[in-house]
């Protein structure tokens, strides 16, 4: 110990001609001054001198050029112009680095849909900006552990991170990758000697594809119960892959109205074949780096403060013409298109996409907007839930006891199948209030693939639900005079008592 204090102590007294910052990651270095690529080295005006990479290689995305930026234009980003979800991805690895300038938070999207109608496509394009997309390059896959995903996605800080192929990952895990990513931490560890390990930490954006949806993917892990939650979908929202039909795939049916149908879907092939060919071995990473350089210049220009206050300003914009809600989850993806919209046109001002001014937002709302028709807030899926229940009593009808005013019993249900319960009906036969066996109300009245505890509590929220044993969450017992006249329709006294009726004014929908 003495010796090495010795060496520490003549290291720093020794006189030093030039200083040299190391930097461990990739991404952003001095807050828009300079920015660290893989293979590439770093960008900006200290990128001769002053920063070098002191990270582990062995992390590096794998990143590489070929062709001139021109090649890239050509071949990849034209083309392109005639797909919103190509466009939306390419503009999403422009996003990636603008993160750096925003509170938004880390997230991706995941388009999903058919297999052979252009998804990898996109994912292909979106690899182009900074290498090929291929196996030995940026086209990473789900097939990977959670510990795996949290090396790559901190090499990928300020960067897009592509997850091809989501039947590749485990449905098990699906949700809490997600999360992780969302959440731009890994877990804590400990190294051998039990000292605690650097937590890996990142912010990117991401993109993935598959067939399923990924609640449906996530449903498919063993003993899944309940819906996904709402925070993994809004961490990745889906999106359907297909943009112009199934016909045409990921291309938009209308690219060329004066085309023939025949037409249009032959010029789809063959853009969709030189944007996958180009993207793998003809024209790739020169748009990623000639963005990032432009970019810095730009800031240089204007300075930091007024570039993120422009880019708050311009993506509120977007929010406010494109969104339509203050609902939270919403904004946040709303938000995150914003952003995708906002570095496309940064771009084609760039000089770097060969497109037309309003192309990149024009897309995004695209996106957006298919993203939003699929969607359903929690309280929607509710109301949908409760109008499930109430028209599969309605259609059961038949298969209920009614007990009609003035009447102490109940009439025997007319149906020859298991008797569901009790039907309370007015003067007008209008049914009021449903006793239902318990046993037949999880088979039958639930909708498929629903747990029937989550229906039990959207039917309690929206105050249509009779509780009064507290040791059978949701359940009634009814007692006395009651009890003794529904008991023989239920096999019991304890059952499930809905309110009845609904209609659009109670809030369940019609």
């Amino acid at each position: 110990q003495g010796g090495s204090a010795f060496i520490v102590n003549f290291l720093n007294r020794f006189p030093v001609r030039a200083r040299v910052l190391g930097v461990d990651h990739h991404g952003w270095v001095n807050h828009g001054e300079a920015f660290s690529v893989p293979r590439l080295g770093i960008i900006g005006k200290s990128e001769t001198s002053g920063i070098i990479y002191t990270g582990d290689p062995k992390n590096e995305p794998v990143y590489a050029e070929k062709g001139t930026l021109a090649d890239w234009q050509e071949k990849v980003g034209k083309p392109s112009m005639l797909s919103s979800r190509i466009g939306f991805a390419i503009c999403l690895g422009f996003a990636a680095p603008l993160l750096e300038f925003t509170s938004e938070e880390s997230g991706g999207f995941h388009f999903y849909g058919e297999s052979s109608k252009g998804k990898s496509t996109c994912a292909r394009a979106l690899c182009s900006l900074w290498g090929p997309a291929n196996e030995r390059g940026e086209m990473g896959t789900w097939r990977t552990t959670d510990n795996g995903l949290e090396s790559a996605a901190a090499a990928h800080t300020h960067l897009p991170l592509i997850l091809d192929e989501i039947g590749q990952a485990s449905p098990a895990l699906l949700a809490l990758i997600i999360y992780m990513l969302g959440n731009e931490r890994g877990k804590g560890r400990a190294t051998k000697g039990l000292e605690a390990r650097r937590v890996l930490t990142w912010r990117l954006l991401f993109l993935s594809t598959g067939e399923e949806t990924i609640e449906d993917y996530a449903a498919k892990a063993p003993g899944k119960k309940g819906a996904l939650k709402e925070g993994v979908k809004m961490r990745m929202a889906d999106i359907p892959a297909a943009a112009g039909g199934p016909e045409f795939g990921v291309f938009d049916g209308e690219f060329d109205p004066t085309k023939t149908k025949d037409e249009r879907l032959a010029l789809a092939a063959q853009y969709a074949n030189q944007i996958n060919t180009a993207s793998k071995s003809e024209a790739y990473g020169t748009a990623g780096p000639a963005f990032i350089r432009a970019l810095i210049a730009h800031i240089a220009v204007i300075g930091v403060s007024q570039f993120e206050s422009n880019l708050r300003e311009q993506m509120s914009d977007w929010v406010n013409k494109h969104c339509g809600t203050k609902d939270t989850q919403i904004v946040r993806v709303a938000r995150r298109c914003a952003l995708i919209a906002k570095a496309g046109e940064l771009a084609i001002r760039f000089g770097v996409l060969p497109w037309t001014a309003g192309m990149p937002s024009e897309f995004a709302a695209k996106c957006f907007r298919a993203w939003r028709a699929e969607y359903k807030t929690a309280e929607m899926q509710d109301r949908e839930r409760v109008l499930y229940v109430v028209e599969k009593i309605s259609a059961n009808r038949g298969r209920f006891a009614l007990q009609r005013p003035g009447s102490d019993t109940p009439i025997q249900a007319a149906s020859a199948l298991p008797c569901m319960g009790v039907l309370k009906v007015t003067i007008e036969d209008i049914p009021t209030e449903a006793f239902i066996n318990r046993t037949l109300f999880d088979a039958e009245l639930c909708p498929v693939g629903d747990v029937p505890k989550v229906v039990l509590s959207a039917l309690a929220k929206q105050g249509r639900l009779k509780q009064n044993d507290r040791s059978h969450p949701y359940m009634f017992k009814a007692s006395g005079p009651l009890g003794k006249t529904i008991a023989p329709h239920l096999s019991g006294a304890r059952c499930v008592y809905v309110m009845m009726p609904i209609d659009e004014s109670s809030g369940g929908g019609a």
